[in-house]
């Protein structure tokens, strides 16, 4: 059997998945066999018509992981499912859960089990962080932003909850840390939760690149048609822009801007257009894309001469507003094709989380213990083995004897 953690969080988007992916990399590089696990996933992708957290489905895809995909993901809160669960008083998916986690740990030496969000989060199925991470036995690794009073609140908030629930912290992982306050942070943090005695495992910095989307994922996000610039979609958008002004505003604005600029406006608004082509042949470096809002394209001749600029022109059938409300609240996803991404993460991970240190606390842990269930079917599996083996080295002696 396997022995696992548990990677929760002090508050959503705290970058989980990224410390599962440097942890499950990290082990998978010394040889150990490892399990991943979504007990309860908010957002999913449909696959063969079944839902499964788009966590649980990246991890696989990433490292080819042999579990099924029914256990990495075996519970999916969708819409109503928790009115339905409180009102109905549907039976508790703890025994899902754990199931679908013993026959992870059962092929594994170690299993990274991935929560969501803070300790709480689904406390609304009787099923919370803390509930889950007891019903497995794992230990928990914190994971929370760098700062220091909000920051020290979330933890001993989160750990009240850990503590009340008999399940144990292993430790701390402080991620997203902004480099001019990296020192002060490491410093001032690290004292405070050495003096609780938190241990903590590493201070991540703050990478740009890692969370700014591309322009891919902006097409994706908003169900955009890439009309032209195929090639440049893998570009890193700094600052999204809704293009509504007047021409010469807009003018401004692409020539004047130090970071890459990625413009939202209407298809209808030829004037700005016009603009946009025109910044582009003044020698215009920072605009890498355009979204565009409406039902019909723009005019041959304006198509056209977007198109000769080589930046990226996409299209939704959406209000301009409405794109722009969408990608404010965009969340920056690792997918698997984004090899450059996943070897960042790795890297960043590596240098500055202790790997190691984790390791060898881990050491002290105990395996996560078989059910009866899960110890007859093993008993019964070597048994099987065993008379094979058995037959085939009669099969070879009566072989030999003829």
């Amino acid at each position: 059997m396997a022995k696992a953690i548990y990677i929760s969080a002090t508050e959503r988007d705290t970058g989980k998945t990224s410390i599962s992916i440097g942890l499950i990399k990290y082990l998978l590089e010394k040889g150990i066999k490892v399990g991943f696990m979504k007990p309860i996933g908010q957002r999913y992708v449909e696959i063969d018509e079944k839902r499964f957290s788009e966590d649980a489905v990246l991890v696989k895809r990433i490292f080819a992981l042999p579990h099924r995909l029914e256990d990495m993901s075996p519970v999916i809160v969708e819409k109503g499912l928790t009115e339905e669960y409180i009102m109905k008083r549907r039976r508790s998916f703890k025994r899902r859960i754990v199931s679908s986690f013993r026959r992870i740990a059962q092929e594994s030496d170690f299993v990274v089990v991935e929560g969501t969000g803070h300790a709480g989060v689904g406390s609304c199925l009787d099923m919370s962080n803390a509930d889950v991470a007891k019903a497995i036995s794992a230990p928990v690794l914190v994971v929370a932003e760098g700062g220091i009073g909000k920051s020290i609140d979330k933890i001993m908030l989160n750990r009240s909850l850990f503590e009340l629930k008999e399940t144990r912290i292993l430790g701390l992982i402080i991620n997203k840390v902004r480099e001019n306050k990296y020192k002060r942070i490491q410093d001032v943090l690290g004292t405070a939760l050495k003096a609780k005695g938190m241990r903590v495992f590493g201070f991540i910095p703050y990478i740009r690149h890692l969370a700014t989307p591309t322009i891919a994922q902006i097409g994706n996000h908003t169900n955009a048609t890439v009309i032209s610039g195929e090639e440049g979609l893998e570009e890193e958008i700094d600052d999204i822009s809704v293009a509504t002004m007047e021409p010469h505003a807009v003018l401004d604005l692409i020539l004047n801007s130090e970071k890459n600029l990625f413009l939202i406006t209407s298809s209808d608004r030829v004037d700005v257009l016009l603009a946009i082509v025109a910044a582009f042949f003044e020698g215009a470096k920072k605009l890498k894309g355009i979204l565009l809002s409406g039902k019909t394209p723009p005019p041959a001749n304006i198509l056209h001469a977007l198109k000769k600029t080589g930046i990226p022109v996409l299209m939704a059938d959406i209000g301009v507003y409405t794109l722009a409300s969408m990608l404010s609240n965009l969340t920056v996803k690792t997918t698997p094709d984004d090899k450059r991404r996943i070897e960042s993460l790795y890297k960043l991970i590596k240098r500055h989380a202790d790997t190691e240190l984790i390791m060898r606390a881990m050491e002290k842990e105990k395996e996560v213990p078989i059910g009866f269930r899960e110890w007859w079917r093993k008993i019964l599996k070597a048994i099987l083995k065993f008379f094979k083996e058995l037959s085939r080295g009669t099969a070879s002696k009566n072989k030999d004897h003829r």
